[in-house]
């Protein structure tokens, strides 16, 4: 059994790479970044604090913060989402509380952008999960092998946009 912290140590380093990889990208057609979210928005303590307030929407707006804010000035601002994978099936994976805080936020007019691993990029609201992961059983035995444990659904990565593509829409 892998121990929580190494698994969760994996996790985020891959995704802080990714996020990096991903500023790099979107700074190269033009746009602006600057880091937002938990990482930098909240001490440990604190994200400690908040962590299985599972209930309460406060706690999960400031957890599920998107990772980075990106504008290009005087004409667009949107909430970025950069998502990593460490498996090469033919689905991305994207935790449920999170991808509903984004659908939230979209309800109220806020914009996020989800770019995931591969390159693939869409709207929030546009990525349709098609099956979800909810069995505690099963979720324990992920937990095991080096996943969060936490509820999940799949997303087609064929359904999602290129980068390109999606980036060429935008700014045409």
């Amino acid at each position: 059994m892998q121990s929580v912290n190494v698994g969760f140590h994996e996790r985020l380093s891959t995704a802080l790479k990714w996020e990096d990889e991903v500023k790099n990208r979107l700074e190269s057609i033009g746009f602006l970044t600057n880091r937002y979210g938990t990482g930098v928005q909240l001490t440990p303590e604190f994200h400690d604090a908040v962590r299985f307030m599972n209930d309460n929407y406060t706690a999960q707006f400031v957890r599920y913060l998107p990772d980075w804010i990106i504008a290009i000035k005087n004409k667009m601002c949107y909430l970025v989402e950069a998502k990593s994978e460490r498996s090469n099936t033919p689905n991305y994976s994207y935790e449920l509380a999170s991808y509903e805080v984004g659908l939230r936020l979209h309800s109220i007019g806020v914009n996020i952008i989800v770019i995931f691993t591969g390159w693939r990029v869409d709207f929030i609201q546009n990525l349709k999960i098609w099956k979800e992961f909810k069995d505690l059983n099963r979720l324990r035995q992920i937990k095991e092998t080096g996943g969060s444990g936490t509820p999940f659904g799949l997303i087609k990565k064929d359904d999602v946009p290129t980068f390109d593509d999606f980036f060429s829409r935008m700014l045409s």
